[in-house]
């Protein structure tokens, strides 16, 4: 664009195209140079967001590859049993069944044995208890076992309510799990159609850009030949920049598409391979 706005310029210098001619060039230059700009500012934003998240220092070098030409689709096979959401509830019911056999373990009988082992001392005075000799050794051992054994009989039904509120914490994550379950499966679905929806967008999309791609050529041969002119020239390049831009937002809705079917099916790991 800039050396079309410098073309301009000499062409309306020596009379061959108008002012307005000219001023279209020049505020599509000054439009450009703005996206430019604003493209630049979005990437090291984005730069820093990701040195961010991946816990790196302002000034560490960070690149970031280039977008392929065609959607590369990573292969899912549905929904992960180990995503987050399923193994909180799944641990939940794990642990209302070991709260309930803990429960039903007090119904059964115990026994314990103990012991102790000891001395007992008496002195006529407090430094006797530190001499040696064996007329102060008034010393007397003391020891005993005991055997205790506990039969619960009654305990005011406390296990039995315990039980059933167990019971019924457990029937409760039973059933959140199966609906986050069916939700996951219902995001997965959803996500799939909206895959298969963003990929025939972007072969409509990359259709349009070489077809725009082509008529921006010949009308840049016209353009060189005199035939065509330069609002002609300008305008199908806009069209140009256009499809351009819809075949790379086409393009990324793809890839944000496979990359929650990824997170559900659990296969995130995969991108760093």
């Amino acid at each position: 664009m800039e050396k079309l706005c410098t073309i301009a310029e000499e062409l309306y210098k020596g009379g061959v195209v108008l002012e307005v001619d000219l001023t279209r060039v020049q505020i599509s230059l000054k439009s450009l140079a703005a996206q430019h700009d604003q493209c630049v500012t979005l990437h090291e934003q984005q730069l820093n967001l990701l040195r961010f998240l991946l816990d790196l220092p302002p000034e560490a070098p960070l690149e970031v590859s280039s977008m392929p030409s065609e959607v590369v689709l990573l292969h899912t096979a549905g929904i992960s049993r180990s995503l987050p959401e399923l193994r909180l509830l799944s641990a939940r019911q794990k642990l209302a069944d070991r709260q309930i056999k803990a429960v039903r373990a007090g119904y059964i009988p115990s026994i314990s044995l103990g012991g102790q082992l000891g001395a007992v001392g008496y002195q006529e005075k407090l430094h006797h208890y530190f001499h040696t000799s064996g007329e102060t050794h008034n010393w007397f051992g003391n020891t005993y076992l005991a055997l205790s054994v506990h039969i619960p009989i009654f305990d005011a039904n406390d296990k039995r309510l315990k039980v059933r509120q167990y019971r019924y914490d457990r029937q409760q994550a039973e059933t959140s799990f199966d609906m986050q379950r069916k939700q996951l499966e219902k995001e997965y679905a959803d996500a799939s159609r909206l895959l298969r929806h963003n990929l025939e967008v972007f072969r409509t999309q990359k259709d349009s850009y070489r077809q725009a791609e082509d008529v921006y050529a010949v009308t840049k041969e016209k353009y060189r030949e005199g035939v065509a002119s330069m609002t002609e020239l300008l305008q199908d390049e806009m069209r140009l920049h256009a499809a351009q831009s819809a075949c790379v937002q086409a393009h990324c809705q793809c890839n944000m598409a496979q990359l929650a079917l990824l997170k559900l099916a659990g296969s995130l790991d995969c991108l760093t391979r």
